[in-house]
């Protein structure tokens, strides 16, 4: 029993997955999403940031912790390069409301950070999208707590909750997530992965034929995967923590990105100058029915250049054919704070 279209991504041949990563382009297709309704960043916050961008045929999707934290969405406008703003979820219900109000409720929260009063969740991160639903962690203060939730577009986003992972505070933060519906013995199961940190993994999986859209749907695990481990790769492993992604080919095969920038100035955020795209091969060992061990398998590395943009800030991949992948990365903040209309710049790779 396969999964409709939308509940899966498209899958690449088999044995081209290599040779279809190798041949993206290192420069980029330029777009943006525009719109004068745009949330930017409060008085108070100079760090708060955009951290996940997602973009499919017909609509865009960016997570930001401005305004303590929202899901942003942009449909496709007339122009191929220009997604216009359609509206944005606030990760917490009042956070719709005038930049006074709202720097003095973040005031409010610095305080209670101080006081070690967690429990705020108001910070996305890295994203992945499959078929019609958007895939984003969630954490904030309290390094022992954070949330994987799944959201369904139509039109509008909203949140599935029956979907939602807790994770435990011995697993820590999510901080980005790849998700992927690949053909295994039994059927067609998803699995997804989080990077809570520089050195792990952690992998859920579902039961064999229960589409995301079946009430029945739900996740099972983690195992967890460390770069010093047992199963760990050759090579050097480095922080993903911004950008994941996970895709498929059509022979069951599943394949891990890891997308990360590297700092041209230690201190300064907007010197992400080098930015790189990892690829490996996911290889699963189960027992009774449980998904035992992950191991990785680095095949490939590449080197993209970046404008105005950063695999800090969000990146993710899509297949858009059998021999056709994406790379997608975006801007630090949103942009032309002062003008009428403010932009969100977005870089694709194909």
């Amino acid at each position: 029993m396969g999964f409709g279209l939308n509940d899966r991504n498209k899958k690449l041949n088999a044995n081209e997955v290599c040779k279809v990563f190798r041949s993206l382009n290192q420069d980029p297709e330029e777009m943006k999403i525009v719109g004068k309704d745009i949330p930017i960043s409060g008085w108070l916050a100079p760090y708060q940031h955009l951290q996940g961008i997602a973009v499919r045929k017909d609509y865009a999707v960016v997570t930001s912790s401005t305004q303590d934290g929202y899901i942003l969405t942009g449909k496709k406008g007339s122009s191929g390069a220009c997604f216009c703003f359609e509206k944005y979820e606030p990760l917490i219900k009042s956070a719709k409301c005038s930049p006074v109000k709202q720097t003095l409720r973040r005031v409010k929260l610095y305080a209670k950070q101080f006081l070690a009063l967690y429990g705020v969740l108001d910070h996305p991160g890295g994203i992945q999208t499959i078929g019609d639903w958007v895939v984003v962690p969630v954490e904030g203060n309290d390094p022992k707590r954070s949330e994987i939730r799944f959201y369904k577009y139509k039109g509008k986003i909203s949140l599935v909750k029956r979907l939602t992972i807790c994770r435990t505070p011995a697993l820590g933060k999510a901080g980005s997530v790849g998700i992927t519906d690949y053909a295994s013995k039994e059927g067609q199961r998803y699995l997804l992965a989080t990077c809570p940190n520089s050195k792990h993994i952690h992998f859920y999986w579902t039961e064999a034929n229960v589409p995301l859209s079946n009430c029945g749907c739900f996740f099972k695990g983690p195992t967890k995967w460390w770069s010093k481990g047992k199963n760990a790769l050759k090579g050097k492993w480095e922080n993903y923590v911004n950008g994941i992604s996970l895709v498929a080919d059509c022979n069951g095969n599943i394949f891990f990105m890891g997308l990360y920038g590297k700092p041209k100035f230690k201190f300064w955020p907007m010197g992400f100058k080098e930015n790189y795209a990892d690829l490996y091969k996911v290889k699963l060992k189960w027992v009774g029915g449980k998904l035992k061990t992950v191991r990785l398998e680095k095949i490939s590395h590449k080197m993209v250049k970046c404008k105005g943009t950063s695999f800090r800030w969000g990146g993710s991949a899509l297949v858009t054919s059998p021999t056709a992948i994406r790379l997608f990365a975006c801007s630090w903040k949103v942009q032309g704070w002062f003008k009428k209309k403010k932009k969100i710049r977005v870089n694709i790779f194909s």
